[in-house]
């Protein structure tokens, strides 16, 4: 967005620029953007209070160290730098600030060069290799570390000052093994720091000088060096040893609650006292919550949920401040061993063997305020698992149980069982008899965070999971406190109805859960989701392979294979100690990949510390080369891992998927968890040498395929079948989704081959040439020299054939070896095209490269190029006969599927819901004659011995007959989870259908052909009756119905374009039932209306979808009208066959030129003949009412409407009506087929009356592929001034919109580009309307135009974020304007692309095929954990297992409950127009895809690729150079401009922003 120029004066433009003066840019900041904003000038404070990494008076963290500090990389603390010296830590920032000074982007201006200059690979270089005293690398977690801890001694001063409190004191090994003696300090007993060997303990420093050791109670005590001991006397009496003295504060006495009078002990034996109650022994040191827990029986517990804090947190180290040590790594060494033990003995505890490595004992030690167990100082580690595994364990200790903690005050609390704790086992709810109170917030306690989770694998038979609806009402609180806190609102200081409102407010506006469904018929139904196990944690590493540096840039591995191949050469050759299998390392077991990340269960490159990373891989450390798929001998230059973050599984859902986006890069929880643990759960399928992988999520079996062609002769394509897999977050656990999958494949043929078929079946030229680009072949001949390996006969398509431009600027084709120039390497004088090169007698027949034999071709071969582009590179082509490349098998087809093909592929992929149940539950591979493609046993869950499950597999569901033995999944299990091998049973409710109110009927008699009408139906019971409704099926039929409102047909236009046109019988046939149903319905007055007939058969000689048969057709259809009285009603048109080219011609010339409605019947089905059933038998009854609902909408009157109550919510409830105007919106893109940088299409329509059944809409062509609706806000103003104009120019004041055709990745695009453009919509309604008003909203501010910016130098993780940003900004400003014209926005996205589908659980849920009956209703379980979504089934699918659409809420300003919400869109389910039955998902959404599909075939030429149709080259480089998306805009707007797409404006006229006729516009003509 330009901002506006604040100047008053007109200073010339060619004045020179002044150097703006050097800021000091804050190096802790996320970026210099945000340093030259944010202007800190590195006041860290400043900056910690803008970007805090940890919780400060209740306000949570926003960032992590490795957010932060934007000059430095990630990395380790230095186990060898004391951060508790403050004076030491002050001098490596100072140093920080100063290093490579000569590269500080502050000695730069601030202009647009700020980044570029910031980001040179010297700058980084320099800064991520800066070295503190020539050994300490400063990382961006080094940094933060240093400066916590002066902020540390800073605060701590302070403290002194007042009386605060300071750190704790070492305690003896004596003190823990003896309880007795554990819990108080007698009068002389003493704690030797310096004589035990041990420095002084706990907080930011000591002052050394002295001798002097601050106490935790605020005091201090006086004692000399030199070894000399400190006494402590018991009641808080005063003490004294050598030279020094020391007074207690606490003067009064009084013991600590934890610690009871004990007898003295020996000295040296004895814990510390804590006379000062108001301490807590592991909060940090400005906890605002340390009083609290310190006067709370349980307050370690409470510290564990109110200060929640990762392993991997850079200010784990300030917890426990009276421990010296984080791990047993920094121990002394003498200590070292039996230290790490214990840690790892915490860690994974074995509670059938009590003993000293009991967490048990380790948690009592610390409640006593001891430091040593066992001998060895407790560690912080060791400290913090001890208390996450006894938070969530249940006391097993007979004396815990009894008698609570020896020397404490009481037992501790069990806590609720633990939601989310990485088991899939639903959780009760908690106890009434927990110390927690009963209220909304405390259902969920924190304490789910550090659970115990046991895998159990109770995988074996289908469980009902249900939903604890207080569980589910704590997650959405809890996101919705979160989204306050991002937006710095602090609830803590409001008043209850002021935090209630709050709540809500956000709740709405992000579309949070609110409640679930209540109505209609419950029962249980089964879905194809496996519960599973998971890890507690999952330490995440990111992976960088720079093949090459270029000018300073990096140039980076990019594709898939061969980032695999890196990992695998570097995990045996450089990293097998960390990444390999060998003797005592399991590690290899415990990690995946994707190529870009790595995500692992244990610490990777360290024994227990999961943020070491080796140092970054260098060629010169020794050659990194890998083999790529053609035989290169590549070498990587560099190998970079860094640690990313490590995340708690053992959260509850709602904290782990506390968003709805799935995250493109590393910077989202969400998403890396559910990345991460599909790459475990899908590993075995994924590196099955059988499977064939076309994402993450797909694999497909080899063992078993079906040709998609009927002809043996032309085989094209193949289907394979296959399975899908998601890892989903549900309520309260996280399931795998697993749904069967078949894709097209191609042939294994020679490419010649595939060019001839594909041809022979309706493909153009340019779309062969597309589908073509990128697909892997294989040299068939040998050569004089032969091949070195077979890797070497492989190569990919670049392109076929070639265009390029003569002196004079007239095209030139190169598409066959005979006209293609010969590759420049192998030109010999006396050749000049590739059929010269290979002729027998050619004189390069010497070259290593020729065939052997030689080979004889035809020069009309198509060239094939396998080298670089010809135009950019010509001299790197490589040019091959097409009949010499073989397509290599199992590479999947992304073009476009003939009619034919299409058919195939739906019969292999429909499975109706028994087979479609079995065969992803089925664990065998059936026999060599008759291979099978079973779930269970292609994922390796069961009956895959090669997996390492067991012989037959396991009794089940779907395998009853299997053997009752454990569920065995080594790859899985190796790495702590499991997956379950039978479906869940979840709860769900069938919402009544809605009453459907038609209108009168007319009675008509035929007398052999002759009608007679008798009127209208007059008997009370005729009138306005409901249809005949099947409840199984969920349709109605339109016997003896009457239209709500009938338009009036005048004439019967009608078109004959078959080439035999109806006679005799046939006619009589096809015209009486033609005017009989017409006239029943009430859309003709007479029954023996005439028609209009004309027949024009399009000659055989003129091809399908060409511009000659489009002229033929026009011709035809304006004879016709010049018959008809005006205005036209829409004509009948007769085809012979269904041609989608056909179809395009026709809506293109009457749309768009003459601006009349059609509707297009065809002969072969409508018209056909059954043997032995009479002329066209087809046209019956039912067809030709299906006709007249098309003709009745068309005359803009409606089929039916629905009863009142079914949509109240939509009305006013004063007068009852409607307040409320519902859109649907949707976005079709180009295939792969297509012409380059083909538009995409954006449609939106809206509703515009009372009764919620018309919807005209509105179209816009837009960057290719650009997912999010860039002209919205201007559609949606046109739908808002169709329903004004309707309603007396009144607004409405909600508006519920259905977004269709988005992923779940979308989500938070639409949030911030979508949802902004619909206020804007609003506001300029109503200037238009209004535009002499005062107080007009604000004029309209565009959404961000990010394809003008040029990314060229800008990584792609760093573009989404700037583009992010840009966009929050303006949709805040959206927001914040004034004067916004007040509407209530519910924002629902409606998905059609899931892979859930459902299965009866009992008859009484059955439907038509095996499916469930419609209605279904699901909204628990599966769903988002504090998102308002639910899956209705609203339709009965005629074939296969049904799929129900997904209903997810962005906003709900409506703030609808969500029965009303799922009421309102199951009725608009029946609300589509065309259909006597309820269409799979709602109307509004159904029609926005109608209107997407109609601007298709107004694009059908530019998506088909066809000759002509290509867009000019994009122009590379110079001064009108363009990067791919401003290419793709200015593809567009050329598109926009061509006749062949629409009519261009006269002279005078503006080009309509909807491409047709403006005849058409306010109704329905795209049905």
């Amino acid at each position: 967005m330009t901002k506006p120029s604040t100047k008053k004066g007109g200073q010339s433009g060619n004045k020179k620029k002044n150097t703006p003066t050097p800021i000091e840019l804050c190096i802790r900041c996320p970026d210099p953007e945000t340093a030259s904003t944010k202007n800190h000038a590195n006041d860290f404070e400043k900056c910690f209070a803008d970007f805090p990494t940890r919780i400060v008076d209740n306000k949570p963290a926003t960032h992590s160290a490795n957010q932060l500090w934007w000059g430095f990389s990630s990395g380790t603390l230095p186990s060898d730098f004391d951060f508790n010296d403050a004076d030491l830590c002050e001098k490596f920032l100072v140093a920080a600030k100063k290093v490579d000074d000569e590269f500080r982007p502050d000695k730069y201006g601030m202009n647009t060069d700020l980044e570029i200059a910031a980001n040179k690979k010297n700058t980084l270089l320099a800064k991520q290799e800066a070295i503190f005293k020539k050994e300490t690398v400063i990382s961006k977690e080094a940094l933060e570390r240093a400066w916590e801890a002066v902020q540390g001694e800073k605060r701590r001063q302070e403290g002194l000052k007042v009386g605060g409190r300071g750190v704790g004191l070492v305690l003896t090994p004596a003190a823990a093994a003896t309880p007795s003696s554990a819990s108080a300090v007698g009068a002389g007993q003493v704690v030797d720091a310096a004589g035990s060997g041990q420095k002084e303990m706990g907080g930011p420093r000591s002052d050394r000088a002295t001798g002097k050791l601050p106490m935790r109670d605020g005091g201090s005590k006086g004692g000399s060096g030199g070894g000399n001991a400190s006494k402590v006397p018991a009641g808080g009496q005063q003490g004294s040893s050598g030279g020094g003295s020391g007074k207690d504060d606490d003067k009064r006495g009084r013991p600590s609650h934890r610690q009871p009078q004990q007898p003295a002990a020996a000295a040296g034996n004895a814990p510390p006292t804590h006379a000062n109650e108001q301490t807590c022994l592991r909060c940090p040191a400005d906890a605002p919550h340390e009083p609290v827990h310190a006067a709370t029986q349980d307050g370690l517990l409470k510290c564990c949920e109110d200060v929640p804090m990762e392993f991997s947190d850079p200010f784990f180290n300030t917890l426990w401040p009276g421990l010296r040590f984080i791990g047993a790594f920094a121990v002394p060494a003498n200590q070292r061993e039996k230290c790490a033990q214990i840690e790892r003995s915490v860690q994974n505890p074995d509670r059938g063997q009590p003993g000293p490595y009991d967490y048990d004992l380790v948690v009592q030690v610390l409640a006593n305020g001891g430091s040593v167990h066992d001998g060895v100082p407790i560690t912080k580690r060791m400290a913090e698992h001890a208390m996450r595994l006894y938070h969530g364990a249940r006391p097993s200790n007979p004396g815990l149980a009894s008698g609570g903690l020896p020397g404490g005050s009481g037992v501790l609390p069990t806590p609720p069982p633990v939601v989310g704790s990485g088991s899939s086992s639903n959780a009760a709810p908690p106890s009434s008899s927990s110390t927690a109170p009963a209220t909304d917030k405390t259902v969920i306690q924190t304490a789910s965070t550090y659970s115990n989770p046991t895998h159990t694998n109770n995988t074996t038979g289908s469980t009902v999971e249900r939903t604890n609806f207080q569980h589910a009402q704590a997650y959405a609180e809890g996101t919705a406190d979160r989204l306050l806190a991002t937006f710095g609102t602090d609830v803590s200081s409001m008043d209850e109805k002021a935090r209630n409102a709050a709540l809500q407010q956000i709740t709405h506006k992000f579309g949070l859960r609110t409640g679930f469904a209540n109505q209609g018929q419950e029962s249980h139904v089964y879905t194809n989701h496996l519960k599973m196990d998971w890890p507690k944690e999952i330490h995440v590493y990111s992976i960088e392979m720079i093949r090459e540096y270029v000018a300073n840039a990096p140039v980076y591995v990019k594709k898939n294979i061969d980032k695999r191949e890196v990992i695998r050469v570097i995990t045996t050759n450089h990293w097998s100690q960390f990444l390999g299998d060998a003797p005592g390392n399991i590690r290899r077991s415990k990690w995946v990949t994707d190529g870009d990340l790595i995500w692992s269960v244990v610490p990777l490159f360290d024994a227990s510390v999961a943020s070491v990373v080796p140092p970054i891989l260098h060629e010169r450390d020794g050659a990194i080369r890998y083999e790529n798929e053609t035989g290169d001998r590549l070498n990587i230059e560099e190998v970079i891992v860094r640690f990313e973050r490590t995340i708690d599984l053992t959260r509850d859902m709602g904290q782990m998927f506390y968003d709805t986006t799935a995250a493109s890069f590393n910077d989202s929880d969400p998403g890396l968890i559910s990345r991460g643990l599909n790459a475990f759960f899908s590993r075995y399928s994924q590196e099955n040498a059988n499977n064939v992988s076309t994402s993450a999520n797909k694999s497909f079996s080899t063992v078993r395929s079906a040709t998609l062609d009927q002809s043996t002769g032309f085989r094209t394509l193949r289907a394979l079948k296959g399975f899908f897999l998601s890892v989903r977050p549900g309520i309260e656990s996280m399931y795998l989704n697993v749904n069967h999958a078949t894709s097209p494949f191609f042939e294994s043929i020679l490419v010649s081959d595939f060019i001839v078929r594909s041809r022979q079946q309706g493909h153009s030229e340019n779309e062969i040439k597309a589908v073509l680009k990128g697909v892997k072949v294989r040299i068939v001949y040998q050569t004089q020299t032969p091949f070195t390996s077979e890797k070497r006969r492989v190569k990919f398509i670049n392109c076929v054939g070639y265009t390029t431009h003569n002196a004079q600027g007239a095209t030139v084709r190169h598409l066959t070896i005979g006209d293609t120039p010969v590759n420049p390497r192998r030109a010999v004088p006396g050749i000049t095209t590739v059929e010269d090169w290979y002729h027998p007698t050619s004189p390069a027949r010497g070259q290593g490269e020729f065939p052997n034999p030689a080979l004889r071709l035809a020069p009309e071969v198509w060239a094939v190029n396998v080298g670089k582009d010809p135009v950019r590179k010509p001299k790197e082509v490589e040019w091959y006969p097409a009949n010499q490349l073989m397509i290599m098998p199992n590479q999947p087809f992304r073009g476009r599927l003939t009619s034919d093909q299409t058919t195939e592929m739906i019969g292999q992929a429909v499975y109706t819901p028994l087979p479609h149940w079995q065969g992803i539950l089925g664990q065998d591979a059936g026999t060599p004659q008759q291979p099978a493609v079973k779930g269970m046993y292609h994922l390796g869950y069961a009956g895959n011995t090669s997996a390492g499950n067991p012989a037959g597999g396991n009794r089940s569901d779907g395998n009853s007959t299997g053997p009752n033995q454990a569920v065995v999944q080594p790859f899985l299990q190796a790495a702590g989870m499991a997956a379950g091998i039978d479906f869940i049973q979840v709860p769900g409710r069938w919402l009544n259908r809605p009453g459907l109110v038609y209108g009168r009927y007319r009675n008509v008699n035929d007398r052999g052909g002759q009608l007679v009408g008798l009127g209208w139906a007059r008997t009370s019971d005729e009138m306005n009756r409901p249809p005949t409704y099947d409840s199984d099926m969920g349709k109605w039929n339109l016997r003896k119905i009457g239209f709500a409102t009938k338009g009036t047909l005048h004439s019967l236009p009608v078109l004959s374009l078959q080439r035999n046109p109806l006679i005799g019988q046939a006619w009589t046939t096809f015209s009486t039932m033609l005017r009989k149903q017409l006239y029943v319905h009430g859309l003709i007055v007479a029954p023996n209306m005439n028609l209009t007939w004309h027949h024009a058969p399009v000659p055989t000689t003129v091809a399908r979808g060409s511009i000659a048969w489009e002229s033929n057709f026009q011709t035809a259809l304006s004879t016709l009208l010049a018959q008809v009285q005006q205005p036209c009603p829409p004509v009948l048109v007769l085809l012979d066959h269904k041609s989608t080219d056909d179809y395009a011609c026709i809506k293109r010339i009457a749309d768009q030129t003459l601006g009349v409605q059609t509707i297009c019947a065809v002969g072969d089905k409508a018209l056909s003949t059954r043997p032995g059933r009479g002329p066209i038998s087809n046209w019956n009854e039912q067809t030709v009412s299906n006709i007249a609902l098309k003709y009745n909408i068309k005359c803009g009157q409606d089929n039916h409407h629905f009863d009142p109550n079914d949509l109240r919510p939509l009305r006013d409830v004063s007068n009852q009506q409607a307040n409320t105007i519902i859109i649907g919106a949707d976005v079709t893109h180009p295939g792969k087929s297509s012409a380059t940088a083909t538009p995409s299409i954006a449609a939106v329509v809206g509703s515009v009356d009372d009764q919620f059944v018309k919807f005209p809409g509105s179209m816009r062509l837009q960057q290719s592929r650009k997912e999010d609706i860039v002209d919205l806000s201007e559609m949606v103003k046109e739908r808002l001034l169709a329903w004004a104009a309707l309603h007396n120019n009144n607004f409405p004041e909600n508006l519920l919109f259905y977004r269709d055709g988005v992923s779940e990745s979308q989500y938070d695009i639409l949030r911030r580009r979508e949802i902004p453009q619909i206020q804007v919509a609003v506001n300029e309604a109503y200037r238009h309307l209004w535009p002499h008003a005062t107080g007009l909203p604000p004029q309209a501010r565009p959404v961000p135009d990010h394809a003008q910016t040029n990314w060229t130098d800008i990584s792609r993780a760093d573009r989404v974020k700037r583009e992010k940003r840009e966009d929050d900004v303006w949709a805040a400003e959206i927001e914040a304007q004034d004067r916004n014209i007040p509407i209530n926005i519910t924002f629902v996205v409606v998905g059609k692309r899931h892979n859930t589908r459902f299965y009866p659980g009992d008859p009484s849920t059955s439907g038509n095929n095996g499916n469930v009956r419609p209605g279904l209703v699901v909204d628990q379980v599966i769903t988002h954990p504090s998102s308002m979504d639910f899956y209705l089934q609203s339709h009965e699918p005629i074939n296969g297992t049904g799929r129900s659409a997904h209903y997810f809420v962005l906003q709900n300003g409506m703030r609808l409950s969500v029965e009303q919400l799922q009421s309102v869109t199951h009725t608009m389910c029946y609300a589509y127009a065309r259909a006597t039955r309820g269409v799979s998902y709602c109307a509004p959404a159904y029609y926005a895809d109608r209107l997407c599909d109609r601007g298709r075939m107004y694009l059908r030429r530019f998506l088909m690729n066809h000759q002509g149709y290509q867009p000019r080259l994009q122009i590379r480089g110079g001064q009108f150079g363009e990067t791919a998306e401003q290419y793709a805009v200015n593809i567009k707007n050329d598109i926009l401009a061509d006749t062949r797409f629409q009519p261009q404006p006269g002279p005078g006229q503006t080009r309509r922003l909807s491409p047709w006729d403006a005849s058409l516009d306010g109704t329905m003509f795209y049905l």
